[in-house]
């Protein structure tokens, strides 16, 4: 899809995008092989010196390239470019002040999810992000993403697609949960629940309740993996009016089982 992206070029907004796929210049190659430009000389030259560094930026993969320059409603584009090195991250935190601190992060590669835990495994999280050229949150830029520059001392420099903006140019409203439920996707008893639920479990995890732990460890980590199957659900929703068929397949569903497991306890 972004190969059929114009509306990251300076000067051309998603109105005069749609012009072109109306006109049939679907791709990129197609304006660069066009033989009657639709815009004056200058504008067609600062469009083909653009197409110019996208090609380079998608084939050297660099995410923030595209980020950077499309609105926000759209950014969701990049994702099956990255789609093998992307990261679904989810955090759960003591409260929402600048006091509170991050008590379990989740990370999903697609494949499988790791629920690191304050106090025991939490350091490892910076290793890990390392392996990835993309960052998926759900309000990330607003929540989780300032815990984690905060609790580490860093600057994330990982490329970051927030699907909260994208869904609601898609007129999904409200916080992740809710939109879950509209678009149907399920979650077991024991992986519900909501920022203060998170909060309770932790603090009678530390109380020395063990299943506390098990049951926000999975409740986390439901939150990482259904963020991949928000990106997709974004994604085709967001691209139904580009002419050619770019839909993706919906990721398969998770057993968060071994979650007791694998926290060793």
């Amino acid at each position: 899809m972004l190969t059929g992206t114009f509306c990251c070029f300076q000067g051309l907004g998603e109105a005069a995008e749609r012009r072109l796929w109306e006109r049939g210049c679907l791709t990129w190659r197609a304006f660069q092989q066009l033989r009657r430009p639709f815009f004056s000389a200058a504008k067609t030259q600062s469009v083909l010196r653009q197409i110019g560094e996208a090609e380079v930026a998608l084939r050297a993969r660099i995410a923030d390239w595209f980020l950077n320059r499309l609105p926000p409603g759209q950014q969701i584009r990049v994702l099956p470019h990255f789609g093998g090195n992307t990261g679904y991250i989810d955090i759960e935190t003591t409260g929402l002040s600048s006091d509170d601190r991050i008590t379990t992060v989740a990370l999903y590669d697609g494949n499988q999810v790791t629920v690191f835990v304050e106090g025991r495994n939490l350091p490892e999280l910076l290793a890990e992000l390392s392996r990835f050229q993309l960052l998926v949150t759900f309000n990330g830029a607003r929540f989780d993403l300032p815990f984690l520059r905060h609790r580490f001392g860093i600057d994330l420099r990982t490329p970051h697609l927030d699907l909260l903006p994208v869904l609601r140019q898609l007129g999904f409203r409200g916080g992740q949960k809710q939109v879950e439920k509209r678009l149907g996707l399920p979650r077991e008893a024991d992986e519900d629940g909501d920022g203060k639920e998170a909060v309770r479990l932790w603090q009678h995890y530390e109380e020395g309740d063990s299943e506390s732990l098990v049951r926000l460890a999975r409740y986390n980590a439901r939150d990482a993996v259904n963020l991949a199957r928000l990106a997709v659900e974004a994604y085709n929703r967001a691209v139904q009016t580009y002419p050619m068929p770019v839909r993706l397949p919906l990721p398969p569903p998770l057993d968060l089982s071994f979650i007791r497991n694998a926290l060793a306890l």
